[in-house]
């Protein structure tokens, strides 16, 4: 909603709109007493959201009619910076208030953020505070430490379907959105008035880009596919609004609005991010909305980061403020009582090393300028050249060495504030999604010389092209490009292990067997190369060979669920079916809130036909929070085969929840009732199937299941 805002809230900030550096005089304070704090704190975060793809940041094609009117009715900060260009990091730090070097937290799946943290949550907790959170990707699991001072952390994305190949699993805003509005819902039905901290993450702008057209939106239409993705975004975030409008709680919101991150978008050669700390993914949007605490419609001009958010949240929510942290308290200037606060701003890119072997990147931003640490260092005039297009080094040393001091001072600081770093170790799961998003290399500690990733780009890239290829089915090109990258690099891990992949794919064992050995030469430490060659032995039937490569695995990385699961299908093969499960549980239990394993063994009784078997299977793999489509189906076919209808029936329309417009769930139940003689009804469900998806006649006229309806198909075709 539109306000006409008291010229209180209109004076002050002009005094911010000069250059980043710029300190004027702070407006006359009003006399007026200060209203009082909002009652309730909702962040939302939208993963891989370019600042400059937000109509209130002057994009032409946007669509982005909530957010914008947020900005409109706020303050909208338009020198916002992250602190790195992947979730993990960037996130921790909005939560804590700290730069990576200090909370430790520096790449995606290798590190959780230590207990010793103070997130916002807890301290809003400790403060009496309702605490819950909704993300919507894998690498934001409870697992890396973000769940600290939640009382609910809906990180729940097993229900969704499995990703396709080297796509992340998550879950769309809508199915996000649906969880929040539902905890609220909950919390108002059992009359818990405290006040509410709610985040809120939205992956929908991360790759693929692939959301449909929003409904009502006609300008999409002309919009390139990341664009639409965040109008969808902003589509959802408006039903979110209007819920907590419709309960009256909106105007006792306040409101943040920011990104982990940015996308390079084709930028210095960068499709995606992560990789480079140059703006394209490191300016970010930053949105604070408060009716009556903070004026509408005045941007603010000067640098900010995210570990701003932390103390600028606590002291609008009237909350105190920590000493312990890097982040500034934003209020006065969002308030427009103070010029915006000096700082540098700093970013990272520990993924250049920890992903590919490069050398990392640090930047610093302060004065106009950017600075970039790296074997090459860079310089950049940021009114002049705000594409960065013009590096100034070597030649204006002298200009970038106050640049250098502030990142020193930076680095102090990071250990004055410290916590120690956990090592987390990557399941199965979350490696192969890394892998295929670009943030790990397939090998966890690549060799080679400590490249400067400008001209490591191009390994990157063909490293890139050769995932792409094989997600494709091109394997014979991804076997040229990474021969290519071979020839120039002959002992890197990243393309050997690639390329071992590539040929066990086309079920080229030995090709593959020799590019992973020729790998684990290199790096004897790599345990999911072992067990690559475990899984490579098993299909010869070696099973003996497949053993001892599945326990060198495990013994480099206890509790690996990749070598649990191997030894759990070794045992499966070698019938002994209990020790397959021991091993399967022991997998579920390394990585709590992963039901996978225990659906591997699930699915593996399921082909075996024993109902019971797996129908016990499936039961636990719902009751771990795996209760997909796919999983409720088969379920469902286990309670069918083994006497209980009930069951199936019931476990079909929880699949049909999930999927509302998929066949299967009235195909099935057409299979059902006509089994029980109840022609009628079949044939009404099969009718429903076949207007879903007309494909399912021709299967009908071949499931023994049907026999006693097969006579009405005709008529369905018409």
């Amino acid at each position: 909603m539109i306000r006409a805002w008291p010229a209180l809230w209109t004076l002050g900030l002009a005094a911010c709109l000069s250059s980043p550096t710029t300190s004027d005089s702070p407006s006359a304070p009003s006399a007026a007493a200060p209203p009082p704090p909002p009652r309730h704190l909702l962040l939302i975060t939208l993963d891989t959201t370019r600042r400059d793809r937000l109509g209130t940041y002057g994009h032409l094609l946007a669509d982005t009619q909530r957010l914008d009117r947020l900005a409109d009715e706020g303050v909208r900060c338009d020198d916002a910076t992250a602190v790195a260009g992947i979730t993990l990091p960037t996130h921790t730090s909005i939560m804590t208030g700290l730069l990576p070097p200090a909370h430790g937290v520096r790449d995606n799946g290798n590190h959780a953020l230590a207990p010793q943290a103070l997130t916002l949550a807890e301290r809003l907790g400790d403060a009496g505070w309702a605490t819950g959170a909704f993300v919507s990707a894998v690498v934001l699991q409870r697992r890396y430490g973000l769940d600290q001072g939640f009382e609910v952390y809906d990180d729940d994305l097993w229900t969704e379907d499995d990703p396709p190949m080297f796509m992340i699993r998550s879950r769309p805003a809508r199915r996000t959105i649906d969880q929040t509005i539902a905890w609220w819902d909950t919390r108002d039905e059992q009359g818990d008035d405290r006040p509410r901290f709610t985040w809120v993450h939205l992956f929908d702008a991360h790759q693929p880009y692939t959301s449909p057209l929003p409904a009502h939106r006609a300008k999409a239409i002309a919009q390139p596919p990341y664009d639409r993705e965040i109008t969808t975004m902003d589509v959802e975030i408006g039903r979110m609004l209007d819920d907590l409008q419709a309960r009256g709680q909106l105007d006792e919101t306040l409101i943040v609005v920011t990104a982990d991150h940015g996308e390079a978008l084709g930028e210095h050669g960068e499709k995606t991010h992560g990789l480079f700390v140059y703006d394209g993914t490191i300016r970010i949007p930053m949105i604070w909305w408060a009716p009556g605490a903070l004026p509408a419609g005045q941007p603010l001009s000067g640098p900010v980061s995210q570990i701003d958010v932390l103390p600028t949240a606590l002291s609008l929510l009237g909350q105190p403020v920590p000493d312990d942290i890097q982040g500034l308290d934003l209020s006065p200037a969002l308030r427009g009582e103070a010029p915006s606060p000096r700082q540098a701003q700093y970013a990272e890119s520990i993924l250049a090393q920890s992903g590919f072997g490069f050398a990392p990147l640090f930047s610093i931003r302060t004065g106009g300028h950017k600075a970039i640490r790296a074997p090459r260092p860079e310089l950049y005039d940021l009114a002049a050249d705000p594409r960065e297009r013009t590096n100034l080094l070597p030649d204006q040393a002298a200009q970038a060495a106050p640049l250098w001091t502030a990142l020193e001072a930076i680095e102090a600081d990071s250990e004055r504030v410290a916590i120690p770093a956990i090592h987390q170790d990557i399941d199965a799961a979350t490696r192969e999604t890394l892998l295929a998003l670009g943030y790990l290399s397939p090998d966890p500690t690549p060799t080679g010389p400590a490249l400067d990733p400008k001209d490591g780009l191009r390994f990157h890239r063909m490293l890139e092209q050769a995932r792409h290829l094989i997600r494709d089915g091109r394997a014979d090109d991804a076997e040229a490009t990474l021969t290519s990258l071979l020839d120039a690099l002959p002992d890197n891990l990243s393309a050997l292990n690639l390329l071992g992949t590539v040929h066990a794919g086309e079920n080229r064992r030995e090709q593959a067997v020799e590019a992973w050995s020729r790998s684990l030469a290199l790096d004897p430490a790599q345990s999911r190369i072992h067990v690559n060659l475990a899984r490579a032995a098993m299909g010869r039937g070696d099973l003996a060979t497949a053993t001892s490569h599945a326990e060198s695995a495990l013994t480099l990385t206890p509790g690996s669920v990749e070598a649990l699961n191997t030894l759990g299908l070794i045992a499966y093969l070698s019938g002994d079916d209990a020790g397959a499960f021991a091993r399967f549980q022991q997998a579920v239990d390394a990585n709590p809130g992963a039901p996978k394993p225990l659906q591997f063994h699930a699915d593996l009784l399921f082909e075996r036909k024993r109902w019971t078997a797996s129908r016990d299977a499936y039961q636990r793999v719902i009751a771990a929070g795996g209760g997909n489509f796919g999983v409720l189906m088969r379920a469902s076919q286990t309670h069918r085969e083994t006497g209980d209808p009930a069951t199936a029936l019931a476990l079909l329309d929880q699949g049909e929840a999930l999927k509302p417009d998929h066949w299967q769930p009235p195909y099935d139940r057409a299979c059902l009732w006509a089994l029980q003689g109840r022609r009628a009804e079949a044939i009404d469900a099969l009718r429903t199937a076949a207007a879903r998806d007309p494909h399912v006649l021709a299967r009908a006229a071949r499931d023994h299941d049907l026999v006693t309806v097969r006579d009405a198909l005709p008529g369905l075709r018409q």
